[in-house]
């Protein structure tokens, strides 16, 4: 190939690629115009919203957590942050919200399921699986187990106990998660080294320390299933008094 047909080809490489610059260029400005129009047509502008699974939650509490208004442009704000924000009311566990071609924006609320109760000085601490405080109430809600033993003075409504792992949580733990005990227990009585449950039977559990709570969990689950299937009359269990779980009758 000779200079003249080095030249001529390098030339048409070089027209391709201006071409496809200015391709390109074409097409960014084409997609901002599109853009621009749209949003001055106001084609993001919100025209409704519809509130899902709020339940209780104030609408108003929602919307101003949110920050969405009718209106106003739909990406005026990320959806992250309008969900981090409606995290931030105490009784919402998740949200999700979604724009629709009519305008319209759902919110989706997912709440949070309250699990127990703390007994306070003069209060009840009103807590979900997560260990949040949902709500502070003056009485005693009849539905939810009581759990005794926890300092409560530096909580308020929307905190999260158990920032750090302990003995104690591990046992909430094991207790929320084991839906026939947890059906059972009225209340929760924290100790520093030990732990007593009291069943709606009015069955007194002596738990014992913190330690080998898995094999006491299933030990304690074959015992309250030969409780129901016998009808037997058990005023207490004591889990640590012996080899194996003492069963003590009533009188």
């Amino acid at each position: 190939m000779n200079k003249s047909q080095e030249r001529i080809l390098k030339n048409k490489k070089l027209r391709r690629r201006r071409n496809i610059l200015k391709r390109t260029i074409f097409f960014l400005v084409l997609i901002f115009i599109v853009i621009f129009s749209m949003i001055k047509f106001g084609v993001f502008n919100i025209n409704s919203i519809e509130i899902k699974g709020a339940g209780n939650i104030p609408k108003n509490q929602i919307l101003t957590a949110s920050g969405i208004n009718k209106g106003e442009n739909y990406f005026s704000s990320p959806n992250k942050k309008r969900v981090k924000a409606l995290k931030d009311i105490s009784a919402i566990k998740n949200a999700k919200i979604s724009f629709s071609p009519n305008r319209k924006v759902t919110i989706q609320i997912e709440k949070r399921i309250p699990k127990a109760q703390i007994k306070g000085y003069a209060e009840y601490f009103i807590i979900d699986s997560d260990y949040r405080i949902i709500e502070i109430l003056e009485k005693e809600n009849e539905k939810l187990m009581v759990i005794d033993g926890l300092k409560t003075n530096k909580y308020k409504k929307g905190d999260f106990l158990f920032i750090k792992e302990s003995e104690e949580k591990n046992l909430l733990n094991m207790i929320f998660k084991d839906e026939e005990i947890y059906k059972k227990v009225s209340l929760i009585e924290l100790k520093k080294s030990y732990a007593n449950l009291y069943t709606k039977d009015e069955i007194k559990i002596e738990l014992g320390s913190y330690f080998d709570l898995e094999y006491k969990f299933k030990m304690l689950d074959q015992i309250i299933k030969d409780i129901e299937e016998t009808g037997k009359s058990v005023s207490s269990i004591k889990m640590e008094k012996g080899k194996d779980p003492i069963v003590v009758m009533r009188n």
